[in-house]
């Protein structure tokens, strides 16, 4: 029979106490793992040294909070004994910043160091290498508080005085290299960062040897240098020596080695190795939980990247699942403000959109920027990446104007800090491409989409995953905007890079099925279209639900398809199942909702149910003008499917009619395919007075359905 574990017990008083009263600050284990905060305060302040907030046991520093607990009172006492300005106050100031820094307290980080800088300074001059060394470490707090530009230029003084001190070949500045080198990769400018890096590894290499553990930590930044360039090769292959080499020196299971494992896991990713990825993480997250225990705080990162490849691999019930322990965790570590708090809330929001719960993606992702623009700043780059998560959930609820507001103001406020040519505007400007055709702006869709995209292939390459989005963004723009040809060219492009990159039955795959078969059906290619749209939805189905939004989106999809190829009898359940989804998801008065109640429409005309289909417009057609305006192309569209649910000659046919015209002329042009098409249908020929609305179901059906890439985009 197995003996029961060991009573927890303070190392100092020996006192086993109530665990609630105990705490592990360091990463002592065994006996000397628990102690008694009360003990280690009365330890710590008869020993009287002040700046050493590290355990005498293990010898590693204190945790955040118990390091900051006593470092606090250790201020107080320095200040008393030896005066508020005094060089020991200094060192106790540089601890306890370290401290706040561990505890995400980034801004009373950088004041204790500048209150330090100020006593070294007058004490020392300007040059001196104390100076230098807490010019380092503001460095790095104004790297945390995403004030890059004060983070280089505090990292350039610091590395200029420990140059004169060392030379420009010590150890000793490697740390300083490494800051200034992050503060470049802030900056954008990623082949600085890659160039001090290998300057450091040059360093490395030299006074360690090519085998330590701090040249394998240098290899993981070099990575990210190599993975910021696109050289995504190189970063697998740096990653993979530096695993390599942590494995040899800590082994296997050590939580070091599960920290390599996580950033090669992020390489595989970059590369679409999803599968290798989550291998990864799931070993590095054992590994973390063995060692820390299941609800650490030391497992939140490992935890966290596991279940953003659940995500990646379209599994979001998982992903949420685990984000929601990932939550529990910070929030119990750090409170509910915190920036880890605000990062992991952004990913629930994702997974929630993933699931279909648009409502409450909106909720976290409002959540989350508040926090983050709380803690930096409305004009910070980081409220930048808030805002465009903010803009996808205003989206996805169907709220186009803020969608657009916010991701133009993101758009605003990347180019103010990095210029227009930066990687980061680019993705800024895709989704903002992404609003404003949602708001019917489709030629300024894609004029921000074609930007965009000229930016990221020059980072990326024209094969990269990373321009799916802005393809797609290009390939609707040019489909609404009646280039079908176009429309076709980019979406094929961008379904062969998703199956290469995700594979042939992954949720990305389906995505670009979708802009293919529409781009297919509006050049009268209604097979393919339908072809594709089966296949897409045998793909969502599987992976998402037979109940899940999304499919509701394929179904009106195929559902068009069925009534291009003569059989709206078959689209009309598709169509009424796809309603019913929406409503449930959406509400009556969503966007999405009309737009598959227009398509609907369009079958009941088909199907010679003329006053079921008039109903079902009309309330379209409100909705429309109430969430996008009068005067919107969308409008327009509904207006031509009205008046072909009345006779020829009834008045509701002419004034429909006369209602789409204007909109048409301003948003397409006279000459446009759908412009001439509401022409005719204002002055029918005589053969069209003499038939009416005959003709077999599918003469009807093409009539009514038109270029329904609209409809189903």
């Amino acid at each position: 029979m197995a003996s029961p574990p060991a009573a927890k017990q303070c190392r100092i008083c020996l006192d086993e106490g109530s665990c609630a009263s105990l705490l592990s600050p360091c990463l002592c284990r065994g006996s000397a793992a628990w102690v008694h905060r009360d003990c280690l305060l009365k330890a710590y302040l008869h020993k009287a040294a002040f700046h050493e907030l590290t355990c005498s046991v293990c010898g590693h520093a204190y945790s955040g909070d118990a390091a900051f607990t006593l470092g606090t009172a250790g201020l107080r006492c320095c200040e008393e004994k030896h005066g508020v300005e005094s060089l020991p106050s200094a060192r106790v100031l540089c601890s306890l910043a370290i401290a706040s820094g561990d505890l995400g307290r980034y801004r009373q980080q950088l004041q204790l160091l500048q209150r330090a800088l100020r006593i070294y300074e007058a004490a020392f001059g300007g040059s001196h290498i104390t100076v230098g060394v807490t010019l380092g470490l503001m460095a790095d707090a104004h790297g945390q508080l995403g004030e890059y530009h004060k983070q280089k230029e505090a990292g350039e003084t610091a590395l200029s005085i420990e140059e004169a001190e060392f030379g420009v070949g010590s150890s000793k500045l490697c740390s300083t290299l490494s800051t200034l080198a992050s503060a470049h990769r802030n900056l954008g400018n990623y082949q600085q960062q890659k160039d001090i890096l290998e300057r450091v590894l040059g360093i490395d290499r030299a006074v360690l040897g090519p085998e330590h553990v701090d040249a394998a930590a240098t290899m993981v930044n070099l990575a990210d240098a190599e993975g910021n360039l696109g050289n995504y090769g190189a970063q697998q292959e740096l990653l993979e020596k530096a695993l390599t080499i942590k494995e040899k020196h800590f082994g296997c299971n050590h939580p070091s080695t599960a920290i390599a494992m996580v950033n090669l896991a992020a390489a595989h990713a970059h590369i679409g190795k999803y599968t290798s990825q989550q291998k990864l993480l799931v070993k590095a997250l054992w590994i973390k939980q063995r060692e820390f225990g299941p609800d650490h705080v030391n497992t939140t990162v490992a935890m966290r990247s596991l279940a953003e490849s659940y995500g990646r691999l379209g599994e979001y019930q998982k992903q949420k699942e685990l984000l929601e322990r990932v939550l529990s965790i910070v929030e119990g570590e750090f409170g509910v403000e915190h920036l880890e708090v605000a990062a992991t809330l952004g990913g629930l929001s994702l997974a929630e959109a993933g699931l279909g719960n648009y409502k409450k993606q909106l909720e976290l992702a409002f959540r989350s920027t508040t926090i983050i623009e709380r803690e930096h700043g409305r004009k910070h780059v980081r409220s930048a990446g808030a805002l465009r998560m903010l803009a996808q959930a205003w989206a996805s609820t169907g709220d186009y104007k803020k969608a657009a507001q916010a991701s133009k103001e993101a758009c605003d406020i990347l180019q103010e800090a990095y210029g227009p040519k930066h990687v980061l505007v680019a993705e800024a400007l895709a989704t903002h491409a992404h609003a404003m055709g949602n708001l019917g702006q489709y030629q300024e869709q894609l004029q921000l989409a074609e930007s965009s995209l000229k930016t990221l292939e020059l980072h990326f390459g024209s094969q990269h995953l990373s321009i799916l989005s802005c393809l797609a963004a290009v390939a609707s723009a040019h489909a609404e905007l009646g280039h079908f040809q176009e429309a076709r060219a980019v979406a094929g492009r961008a379904c062969a890079i998703a199956e290469s990159s995700f594979g042939a039955e992954h949720l990305v795959t389906m995505s670009s099925l979708c802009l293919l078969a529409n781009a297919e059906g509006a050049l009268g290619n209604y097979e393919s279209k339908q072809q594709l749209f089966e296949r897409a939805l045998r793909i969502g189905t599987a992976r998402l639900g037979e109940g899940h939004a999304d499919v509701a989106l394929l179904l009106r999809g195929l559902g068009s398809a069925l009534s291009e190829t003569g059989r709206p009898e078959a689209a009309k359940p598709l169509l009424e199942k796809a309603t019913l989804l929406q409503k449930e998801h959406f509400g009556l008065e969503h966007v999405e909702t009309a737009r598959t109640e227009r398509c609907l429409g369009m079958i009941l005309v088909a199907l010679g149910n003329a006053a079921e289909a008039q109903e079902v417009l009309q309330h379209a057609l409100s909705v429309f003008e109430t969430r996008l305006g009068e005067a919107h192309l969308q409008v327009a569209k509904t207006l031509r499917h009205l008046a072909m649910a009345y006779p020829i000659g009834a008045p509701e046919r002419k004034d429909a009619v006369e209602r789409a015209l204007p909109i048409l002329y301003t948003e397409v042009g006279k000459e446009h395919p759908w412009t001439l098409e509401m022409m005719r249908l204002q002055t029918p020929t005589k053969r069209q007075r003499l038939e009416g609305e005959s003709g077999t179901a599918r003469e009807r059906t093409l009539q009514a359905s038109g270029q329904s890439v609209l409809e189903t985009s």
